[in-house]
């Protein structure tokens, strides 16, 4: 009898550590799981989303205009009005009202003459998710957003502009929650973006705007 117990003591100092080791790492899974953070790029939903799926008739009571509000350095300000009759709530990102809207290549500068818009450097920004209210813009009926973009000399000299150019804004809303407000919208809702059942996706491009720009002698 004494040694089947000591045989079973040794069996148990030897397993007891890998158990304590075991309970150690399920809580360090569990726990990393709870905390993972996850970040938004512009192919964050693309594998959930067909042109079938993508409700732009929803999307088409916003309209993106265009309005020049400075020449050196050339300042644009691209407003979206709301021309529905119910409360619309977009996310500012990669939309005309996102004040990263140049620098991720949303909006197009082709100087005058010219076949093909200017080429400059973009960044991609990987944003956390989920977005926070403050990324959200509700838009009353009849009422416009606005966002002034400047054409900043580091991306674009005013000697590639030249004396004038075209500019257009134009890319995909990433979530656009029709008939509610940004109150409205909770962090699932808001974490799932154009995914949520109450949100739509669709294309925006602006209007044309021709603009002016001082070029120094």
């Amino acid at each position: 009898m004494v040694a089947h117990r000591r045989s079973g003591s040794r069996l148990l100092r030897t397993i007891a550590p890998l158990l304590a080791l075991g309970l150690v790492l399920v809580y360090w899974i569990s726990h990393s799981q709870n905390h993972h953070h996850y970040y938004y790029t512009p192919s964050y939903f693309a594998p959930f989303f067909s042109t079938s799926a993508t409700m732009t008739d929803a999307t088409s009571s916003l309209v993106v205009s265009a309005r020049q509000t400075g020449t050196s350095p050339p300042k644009i300000t691209f407003g979206v009005t709301n021309t529905s009759p119910r409360p619309v709530t977009v996310l500012a990102w990669e939309s005309p009202l996102d004040p990263l809207a140049l620098q991720l290549g949303r909006v197009a500068v082709t100087p005058s003459g010219a076949r093909q818009p200017l080429g400059f450097p973009t960044v991609q920004v990987r944003r956390r998710m989920p977005p926070g209210p403050e990324d959200l813009v509700t838009i009353e009926p009849g009422g416009t957003a606005e966002n002034e973009v400047v054409l900043r000399e580091q991306l674009l000299p005013p000697e590639r502009l030249g004396g004038r150019a075209a500019v257009v804004c134009r890319g995909s809303w990433a979530a656009v929650w029709p008939g509610l407000r940004a109150a409205d919208l909770g962090e699932q809702a808001r974490a799932e973006l154009g995914a949520n059942k109450d949100a739509v996706k669709g294309t925006y491009e602006s209007e044309t705007l021709e603009i002016e720009v001082e070029v120094g002698s």
